[in-house]
């Protein structure tokens, strides 16, 4: 019985991912596929290890917008510690990685004023020959986040 078990695994209104896994043999982030730098805990609770993390989301999912548009998607959620630009890219390069196409959107809860000011339409360069993402509004993806589909 050396399996670990999944306890949560999921993505909160504030797009943060909690994980929870337990496993009767001591095991720990190496073993597992956590992004680089995410804090942990491993405790042993009634002879079992569990270990606990949580970190803003940088990953790939199918799942539906929390506003009225209730249509699953398969999306990236990735959270912006940058520019927004080189934020979208990344998370575009992830979604082709996963999902095997090209996404067409990048959405963020609010465009910057600086980009308004600079087109209608606001497109960002994925380079390689591939078509540019378009940039959109959307109030339900939550701030400091990008969202690729």
């Amino acid at each position: 019985m050396d399996e670990v078990i999944e306890i949560e695994n999921y993505i909160d209104a504030n797009c943060v991912r909690h994980l929870h896994l337990m496993s009767n043999v001591e095991f720990g982030p190496d073993d597992l596929s956590l992004p680089d730098g995410v804090p942990h805990t491993v405790t042993k609770e009634a002879g079992v290890y569990h270990l606990r993390a949580s970190w803003k989301a940088r990953e790939a999912f199918a799942g539906t917008m929390r506003g009225s548009d209730r249509w699953e998607r398969l999306v990236v959620l990735w959270h912006i510690d940058g520019k927004i630009s080189t934020c979208a890219r990344d998370a575009a390069h992830e979604f082709m990685r996963v999902f095997g196409r090209v996404p067409d959107f990048a959405a963020v809860c609010k465009i910057p004023r600086a980009a308004e000011q600079s087109s209608l339409d606001i497109d960002i360069p994925l380079g390689d020959g591939l078509e540019p993402l378009a940039l959109v509004e959307s109030h339900d993806i939550p701030e400091r986040f990008v969202m690729v589909y």
